[in-house]
């Protein structure tokens, strides 16, 4: 018999008009792969650097986690301030405002070494909030020859009325002092006895804050020497001063 050499021959193409023609069914073998372990097993996977000790999270996967580690921060630090918000407003009405007392006691160090009392020094407490329309009259509230009459004087009977109060020592430099409500308060001790030094220096800050309810700060504390300071009261308390060189 003849031998039959060569590739074989092409199917002869379907008609163009032909119905069935996408119904046409071919007999060449196709090949299928799987995913088995003939694929797994080869040397490209095992060549790939794996670390058993290590897992790989997707970036997004850590992206969530700062987002829900920023909004517990947040949520944390807004419930603190709202807690401690209501602790203060609930400090606040357990301690409502009240009279109190200050009372003390004023001396001054002599050339000579020994503590003195300092009787008639002069002691003011202003509220801090005091606001004025017109400041008070220096001249009969510093030291003076004859203490002003307290409860006819108008400008003490004015800062009796804003919560504060101006006094006198007696003769064992004992004060007593009486405020109608509790809050800050700026205190002006002046003495009678002690004089301040020829080269001391003022304190702006001080002079202005003095200025803010006086007429003028450098005539109402003349010659003499002065304590001023701002002072938070919250109760009857003793405040003493003395004056040394």
């Amino acid at each position: 018999m003849p031998t039959v050499t060569g590739s074989p021959a092409t199917p002869p193409a379907p008609p163009i008009n032909d119905p069935y023609q996408q119904f046409r069914v071919f007999d060449e073998q196709t090949e299928w792969i799987y995913d088995g372990e003939e694929l797994t097993s080869g040397t490209r996977y095992q060549e790939l650097p794996v670390d058993a000790n290590k897992v790989a999270v997707p970036r997004k996967v850590i992206y969530l986690q700062g987002i829900l580690l920023s909004l517990v921060a947040i949520s944390c630090f807004s419930l603190g301030m709202l807690v401690g918000q209501q602790n203060s407003a609930l400090s606040n009405r357990s301690a409502p405002s009240q009279p109190c007392l200050i009372q003390g006691l004023v001396s001054y160090t002599s050339n000579a070494g020994q503590r003195m009392p300092d009787d008639r020094a002069v002691i003011i407490a202003i509220p801090e909030t005091l606001k004025l329309d017109e400041k008070l009259n220096h001249r009969e509230l510093g030291v003076t020859e004859h203490p002003p009459d307290t409860n006819r004087h108008p400008d003490i009977l004015l800062l009796r009325t804003a919560g504060g109060n101006h006094v006198w020592s007696n003769a064992r430099g004992e004060y007593r002092i009486q405020l109608t409500q509790t809050g800050n308060y700026f205190f002006l001790f002046l003495s009678r006895h002690r004089a301040r030094p020829e080269n001391f220096v003022h304190d702006r800050k001080q002079l202005a804050q003095i200025g803010r309810y006086f007429e003028s700060a450098i005539d109402l504390l003349g010659n003499k020497s002065y304590h001023w300071e701002r002072v938070n009261i919250e109760k009857n308390r003793t405040f003493d001063t003395d004056f040394s060189p």
